[in-house]
């Protein structure tokens, strides 16, 4: 008589919280991984992952930076928790056609993914250049909150000139350079 018995291992847990400087819970941060779930109102979350489970775990939500920017697991075997992280909401965000923005973070190429990363309050500074791109202020694209976007500003983001030719976007004759829809407000400077 053969006997076959099939062996499986559980899962295991990631968890912890994300949270402000001061502690307060930071909701619908979305963190990537194996069955993470969001953020909960008070900043809790739970990844669920394979025993033997390698690899990372990073928090995004728009609008904010984390520290650590993520975390590395190699060969989970037993639950991890406290894996906290700690969020900032972003003030300024560096666009510059390069993706270089002298050192300056969080620095993107495109004035669309600077703006679909803004929270609240933030302001855009956009380098002098051209940029290719056609660019949607929307309810889809971003909720109701309030920016600016100040052109005009050498790479290294120290001055910046209020001429206007010196910063332009060249949609390519392609639909509207700005479609902005009802419900999302920004100041263009």
């Amino acid at each position: 008589t053969t006997t076959s018995e099939t062996y499986t291992q559980e899962s295991r847990t990631i968890s912890g919280y994300v949270r402000t400087s001061g502690g307060s819970g930071i909701s619908g941060v979305t963190m990537s991984g194996d069955s993470c779930s969001a953020t909960d109102s008070g900043g809790f979350y739970t990844c669920t992952v394979s025993y033997g489970w390698s690899g990372t775990i990073t928090p995004s939500m728009s609008g904010y930076t984390f520290n650590p920017a993520n975390r590395s697991y190699s060969n989970i075997t037993s639950n991890q928790t406290n894996q906290d992280y700690t969020g900032s909401v972003i003030t300024t965000i560096y666009v510059e056609p390069l993706g270089i923005c002298g050192g300056n973070l969080p620095c993107y190429s495109l004035i669309q993914d600077g703006i679909d990363a803004a929270g609240d309050g933030t302001t855009i500074n956009v380098a002098q250049g051209t940029y290719y791109e056609n660019i949607s202020v929307t309810p889809l694209t971003i909720t109701s909150i309030n920016f600016t976007l100040e052109g005009g500003w050498d790479s290294n983001f120290v001055s910046r000139t209020n001429d206007p030719s010196l910063t332009i976007i060249d949609g390519g004759g392609v639909d509207r350079v700005f479609n902005i829809v009802a419900g999302a407000e920004f100041d263009i400077q």
